[in-house]
């Protein structure tokens, strides 16, 4: 990536070491802005792919660092999704793509910046076809509006031009910020936007009457329809309309041609990164002996078991790790790592416990440890552990039973309070339920089926451990596209989340198909645990 001269760019660099004491970062770039009136730089905080933290959740935290630095408009990302929006032709992570200097960057960066990207001639072919997309569909909405206006229709001309604004400022958002954003109100919409296109203030600016006149008789337009209701529309107010819309368009245009061109001129210097080298099939690698290499490298390990193996896209490892001392969030730690080290050809599921909880196991857990003790794979054991399993517990399924009951109780509680406040449901809030509910149902399974107490709690961890006694679990909660994703990263919100929430930013359609998803994740759980249940009673009958 090209040299940017950026005379505080050390300033930079000690916020981000700070930043790292708290958000999972795997990367922190530096690029040129330089279109739609902004001038400067743009910093892009880049977190882990496999990041429990919420990317919209972090600018709270972000802020109090950075405004002790030099003024510099940022975004914070995911790594997953500035690979997703790079390789399906978003111009602005083109941009940051062939331009960009790292002020920090980890081996999983480095890894997956090097994996699968297209050439950037491919790129920007993507970039092209993508924008004419948008414009072609802003200049169809702006021609149904001026055949409205043509019949008088003022109400619908007015709706059809908002509905244009609204699509040609996502279209901008995209262009100078990475990220399409949708907004009712016309101004609630460029205030997203503006720190990152000055240029759009001189068309909407928020201390012109008129402007904020013309802005509220659309939004009214977009409220009513298709109901126009009592709302007086003049047709000199469809022309200053018709005119903003104009405005933006051309200002849209602009912009695309600036980033394009940037682009292309970067692409001729440009070094496309050398393609990580394919293993040859006859090569055999030892992940097993990778995998105990990282584990006992990051913790200070005492034994490491593998009780499964799982081959789907990557081979999976569930692993049972006993160590003298723990790390907070080591699972998700440890599992990037093996991802990484292993060049995504291995994943792993790990259950990281103290020597001393094998000790004081009592029950279910107990069963549990020295089940795998007995019948697991050893990786890895230093002489001096003491782990000792001469036969496996019985398991009281009783005790099992009462846990998974009482697990019932607090979803179907959660499910009634749910229905009660649908009519008035503050959105981050029914996402809190929905995970509870859906945590609750996870923990009930796992005990059941498996007779373990997890230590660590995020949902993907948990799912990923029902994985274990039924792999169709995963489907019910898909993660391939972007809007997966989004759904799941809603879902996975943890009541801390609460403490921050502020206007509810959901919209509506994604919360009915996170319910809806939710709602099939409980109907299938509620089927595989009867099942399971009347295999048990079988087998206690077989057994009298």
């Amino acid at each position: 990536m090209s040299e940017i001269q950026f005379q505080k760019q050390k300033e930079l660099e000690n916020a981000v070491r700070e930043l790292q004491s708290f958000i999972d970062i795997t990367a922190v770039t530096l690029h040129q802005a330089e279109t739609a009136g902004k001038n400067g730089y743009i910093l892009t905080i880049i977190l882990r792919e496999d990041s429990q933290q919420i990317a919209s959740e972090m600018y709270a935290w972000a802020d109090k660092v950075l405004k002790k630095y030099p003024s510099v408009p940022y975004v914070i990302i995911n790594l997953w999704d500035v690979l997703h929006r790079l390789k399906n032709g978003n111009l602005y992570y083109l941009k940051w793509y062939v331009s960009s200097i790292s002020l920090f960057k980890n081996d999983e960066f480095d890894f997956k910046i090097k994996k699968d990207i297209p050439p950037v001639s491919a790129l920007l072919k993507k970039a092209v076809k993508k924008y004419n997309q948008h414009s072609a569909e802003a200049e169809s909405l702006r021609r149904g509006s001026q055949h409205y206006e043509g019949t008088n229709n003022h109400g619908l001309a007015l709706y059809t031009i908002h509905q244009a604004i609204n699509l040609l400022f996502g279209c901008i958002g995209e262009l100078v910020m990475g990220k399409k954003h949708s907004e009712y109100y016309i101004f609630h919409h460029l205030s997203i936007i503006i720190d990152f296109a000055p240029v759009m203030a001189k068309i909407f600016d928020a201390e012109n009457k008129n402007d904020l006149e013309i802005a509220k008789l659309m939004d009214e337009a977009r409220i009513n329809f298709p109901y126009s209701g009592d709302l007086k529309i003049k047709k000199d107010k469809v022309k200053v309309a018709q005119k903003k819309l104009s405005q933006i368009l051309k200002e849209a245009k602009k912009i695309f041609q600036e980033q394009l061109s940037y682009c292309e001129q970067k692409a001729v210097s440009f070094s496309e990164p050398e393609k990580l080298e394919e293993q040859p099939e006859t090569e055999i690698c030892d992940f097993e002996k990778i995998i105990s290499t990282a584990v006992t490298a990051y913790l200070k390990t005492e034994a490491l078991y593998c009780f499964n193996k799982v081959q789907a896209s990557a081979l999976h490892y569930y692993l049972l790790v006993f160590v003298s001392e723990n790390k907070a969030n080591a699972v998700h730690d440890l599992a990037g790592i093996i991802k990484s080290r292993t060049k995504e050809k291995c994943t792993a599921t790990l259950l990281i416990h103290t020597i001393s909880e094998f000790h004081n196991a009592t029950g279910d857990q107990k069963h549990f440890f020295s089940d795998i003790v007995l019948n697991g794979t050893l990786l890895f054991k230093v002489e001096s552990a003491v782990l000792e399993a001469k036969c496996l517990p019985l398991r009281n399924m009783s005790s099992a039973k009462e846990y998974l009951s009482y697990r019932n109780i607090i979803v179907n509680n959660m499910e009634s309070w749910q229905e009660d406040y649908d009519w008035a449901c503050y959105a981050p809030l029914k996402a809190l339920m929905l995970h509870t509910i859906a945590e609750q149902i996870c923990l009930g399974m796992i005990r059941l089926f498996m007779g373990y107490s997890p230590n660590h709690f995020s949902l993907s961890y948990l799912l990923e451990i029902c994985g274990h006694f039924n792999p169709e679990i995963s489907s019910c909660f898909p993660r391939v596209t972007e809007q997966d994703r989004n759904l799941f990263t809603i879902l996975n919100r943890s009541y801390a989340s609460l403490r921050y929430s502020g206007a509810d930013t959901f919209l509506e359609k994604d919360m009915e198909l996170l319910q809806d998803r939710c709602n099939d994740f409980g109907s299938f759980c509620t089927a595989v645990v009867k099942d399971e249940l009347a295999r048990i009673e079988n087998l206690i009958s077989a057994e009298l």
